[in-house]
This record gives C-alpha cells, sequence and structure tokens, in this order.
C-alpha cells in the first residue's frame, strides 16, 4: 500500500501499489476544481499586470 496526498485539498488516501503515474488528487472533482483555481489565478494575475485576461471559461462551458 502506498498513501498519497491530494494537491488540491489535502486529503491523504492509500492505495494497494498500482503501475502508472502517482495520483496528484483524490479524485475527479478536486482535479476539475484545481483547474478552476489555476484558471482563475491566469486571469487575476493578467488583469493585476494590466493585460487583458486571456479567455478561459471558468464557468463550466455549458
Amino acid at each position: 500500500m502506498e498513501s498519497y496526498k491530494c494537491d488540491h485539498c489535502g486529503k491523504e488516501w492509500t492505495r494497494e501499489n498500482r503501475r502508472g503515474q502517482k495520483p496528484l488528487y483524490c479524485g475527479v472533482p478536486c482535479r476539475k476544481r484545481a483547474h478552476r483555481a489555476r484558471d482563475r489565478a491566469l486571469i487575476h494575475a493578467a488583469r493585476a499586470a494590466g493585460l487583458d485576461a486571456p479567455r478561459v471559461n471558468v464557468a463550466g462551458g455549458r
């Protein structure tokens, strides 16, 4: 068993050794929240620098 910590919420969980990439998030919802948070940070940084904000769909794309 390996122990992991979610990069977004900090939740710790374990899973048996499996092949492949180490998981970064505890699940799909955290992965999506982290992606949206990165997009929001990019928009705020661009606006703070006086640049046009990049076109990013933060609302979810409906």
